[in-house]
């Protein structure tokens, strides 16, 4: 295919190319992009916690007592729900800023802030309502 020949709205195999720099993007995508970046937030989490037990178990080597294992770090159910969890979140962040975002880091970044915003909108209510943080 000769993308050259192609002009907005115009390709000889039938496909259009209407979207521009700057241009919303269609919500199915956005959606997909935010989950994604909820997904890149669960896989951070992980990391982090694979490297603290690579640390502690050379520090238990060293140390000549018993190593920690990794099922200290994973707990499947729950590591799942949280990762299904922070996927909805950023779809839904993707979704609903669908108007304001016009590229695909955007959108991973709205979906890797979706769950940290709600908890701050969460904090804030509880603070409205004089109830402890929880």
């Amino acid at each position: 295919m000769d993308l050259a020949a192609c002009g907005p709205g115009n390709c000889s195999d039938g496909l259009t190319l209407d979207a521009r720099p700057g241009d919303p993007m269609d919500v199915t995508t956005l959606a997909a992009l935010g989950a994604s970046g909820g997904a890149l937030v669960q896989f951070l989490d992980f990391a982090g916690k694979v490297a603290d037990l690579e640390q502690a178990r050379y520090t238990a080597r060293h140390r000549k007592r018993p190593v920690p294992e990794l099922r200290t770090i994973v707990d499947p159910p729950i590591d799942v729900l949280v990762l299904i969890t922070r996927l909805a979140l950023g779809a839904i962040a993707g979704y609903l800023f669908h108007d304001q975002v016009t590229g695909p880091t955007a959108a991973v970044a709205v979906g890797a802030a979706a769950p940290a915003l709600l908890r701050q909108l969460v904090y804030l209510r509880n603070a409205e309502a004089g109830t402890p943080r929880t």
